[in-house]
Formats: structure tokens, C-alpha cells, sequence
């Protein structure tokens, strides 16, 4: 017979059990391991447009599949608006996709659509889906929806954009891309995405002011012709002045 203390505390531990699985697990969704999300950059320069942001996603749960996801973009970056066109077919992001801990496998394009702000995934040429992004404003942060489509377990992409689609922001600071979400195939729930251990979904933006030095006077390619022939010119008169020389002290 089980003692009235120690049944009481059963309920209460099973009571507590009851709320946790209340609480998490609509949160974990379909996931049994959450798929990750993190970033680089070619610049930490404020206000350059010429920074390519290279994206990794990657999911490590065996059995569920990624069928797309919401990116965060943080306040105060732009979008060049010559990407959010209707003109179809331009490129926007490349990239591969491959097994977590394994080469690419696959090839993955994104370019614009006949919708302005919409663009198209392609996985190996074949269209695989759609994603709508709202641009930031300075204080408003921006989305980009339906990115990471089709994403099967354990599978991994690494997308980067063109130069200039993502402005930095001319502010320098700390700016980070999320909450950033991934959607289950199996039931449309979602989970908050994190980043792999060891990499971040932070871009920091230095101001990128000059630090000082000094600046040498550099001769150009351009004017090297013109000392070589002050060069021959010089070694042609030193040539006659010793036949000149010579032939006056054999006088």
C-alpha cells in the first residue's frame, strides 16, 4: 500500500507534468530538435551597398520536414528597390543544399516575380516555392516569408544574396535577425530557430572611419614609360660627354 504522502506527491508531480506538456510542447511543435538559423556578411561597413549576407539554415530532426519559415530583418536596413520589381526572373539569392555533415547536394535560386516584394525558390531548376518580404523601415523591423521552403530532414541550405539587395544600416551597432521561425510540414506549427553553436544571427556594423597613417606618393604605371626615357636620355648624354672628354685629353 502506497503511503497518502507519497500519492500526493505522484498527483502533484503528474499535475506538473500535465502543465509542462501543455506549455512546451505546442511550442516544439512537430520538431522534435528546432531547425537553426544563423548568417555572415562581407561587410561591417555602415551604409554599404555592396554587402553580401550569406544565410544558413539547416534542420537536424530525422523525421520532420521544413516546409517554410519567417525571417526577421532587423529595423533601420533597406532593400534596393530595384529588386522589388514585377520584371520576373531576376536573381536575388544563390546558393546549394546538401545532409547536415555532408558536400552540396543541389543547387538553390531565388528571383523575382511578376508579383512586386514576391519571389520564386528554385531547388535544381524546379520551383519549389514562393516568398513574400516587407522591407524595414528605420524603426520598424521587416519579414521575409516563406524563405527556407521544402527543407527536408536533415537537410541543410546556404543562400547568399547579390550585392546591394540588403543595404546595411547607416547607423553603426548590433543588429539581430530574429525572432526568426521555421513551419512543420506535418502540421503548419512552428518553432523559434536559434543559431548553430559557435556561429550567430548577428551582423555588428563598425563605423568604418579611417584610422589615421601615412599617405606615400605612389608612382603609376602610366609615368613609368616616362622615366625610362629620361633614363636613356640621361645614360646617352653621359656617353657622349666621356667621348667628348676622351677625345679632347688624346689632343
Amino acid at each position: 500500500m502506497i503511503p497518502r504522502r507519497l500519492s500526493r506527491i505522484g498527483a502533484i508531480l503528474a499535475l506538473a507534468a500535465a502543465l509542462v506538456s501543455t506549455a512546451v510542447l505546442p511550442c516544439n511543435a512537430a520538431f522534435t530538435v528546432a531547425p537553426t538559423f544563423d548568417l555572415t556578411t562581407s561587410s561591417n561597413c555602415a551604409g554599404d551597398t555592396g554587402a553580401v549576407y550569406a544565410f544558413h539554415t539547416q534542420s537536424t530532426d530525422a523525421s520532420e520536414m521544413a516546409i517554410g519559415g519567417s525571417l526577421t530583418i532587423p529595423a533601420g536596413y533597406s532593400i534596393n528597390l530595384a529588386y522589388l520589381t514585377t520584371t520576373p526572373g531576376i536573381v536575388v539569392f544563390t546558393g546549394l543544399y546538401g545532409y547536415v555533415g555532408n558536400p552540396p547536394v543541389g543547387t538553390v535560386q531565388v528571383t523575382t516575380t511578376t508579383t512586386a516584394g514576391t519571389f520564386a525558390f528554385y531547388g535544381d531548376g524546379q520551383l519549389k516555392g514562393a516568398s513574400t518580404i516587407v522591407p524595414p523601415t528605420s524603426t520598424t523591423p521587416g519579414t521575409a516569408n516563406g524563405a527556407f521552403v521544402a527543407l527536408e530532414p536533415l537537410q541543410y541550405a546556404d543562400i547568399s544574396t547579390v550585392p546591394g539587395f540588403f543595404f546595411n544600416p547607416s547607423v553603426p551597432g548590433v543588429y539581430t535577425w530574429g525572432p526568426n521561425t521555421a513551419i512543420a510540414g506535418s502540421d503548419l506549427s512552428s518553432v523559434l530557430m536559434s543559431p548553430r553553436s559557435g556561429f550567430t544571427n548577428e551582423v555588428r556594423i563598425d563605423s568604418c572611419v579611417p584610422v589615421g597613417g601615412v599617405v606615400e606618393p605612389v608612382i603609376g604605371i602610366a609615368l613609368l614609360p616616362q622615366w625610362l626615357v629620361a633614363i636613356g636620355l640621361l645614360a646617352v648624354a653621359s656617353a657622349l660627354l666621356v667621348v667628348v672628354v676622351r677625345s679632347r685629353q688624346g689632343m
